[in-house]
């Protein structure tokens, strides 16, 4: 911008000119700031992401270790929130009475909170 008001003063641009290369130069700076932000942003959100990763497994290991210690289901189903993000139970058979054999005919779905 300095170069800019150079060349307007020793008369090498016009005022129309300095205006539309004044413009020119700001729209880019504009530019380049919204760049800036966004790629400030996108680091926050891969410097969360490591972090995350890093912490994903003692926490897991933690749950682990304390859901078998208890016996609240409360209790049980918040620790498993900390570290699932949900749960699809799908049974297509019913199971029939004294038969045994179809009590396990079902699809679990775990979703894990996972880094995104």
């Amino acid at each position: 911008m300095s170069s800019l008001h150079d060349l307007l003063e020793q008369g090498i641009y016009s005022t129309e000119k300095f205006l539309e290369r004044s413009q020119v130069l700001a729209d880019k700076i504009a530019s380049a700031e919204g760049n800036l932000a966004k790629l400030k942003d996108k680091l926050r959100e891969e410097k969360a992401r490591d972090e995350s990763k890093t912490n994903i497994i003692p926490n897991v290991e933690r749950v682990l270790e304390v859901y078998s210690s208890t016996d609240d289901p409360k209790f049980k189903n918040d620790l498993l929130k900390e570290v699932l993000e949900k749960v699809v139970y799908t049974k297509t058979q019913r199971a029939q009475r004294g038969h045994l054999e179809n009590l396990d005919n079902f699809d679990l779905a775990i979703y894990p909170k996972l880094p995104k």
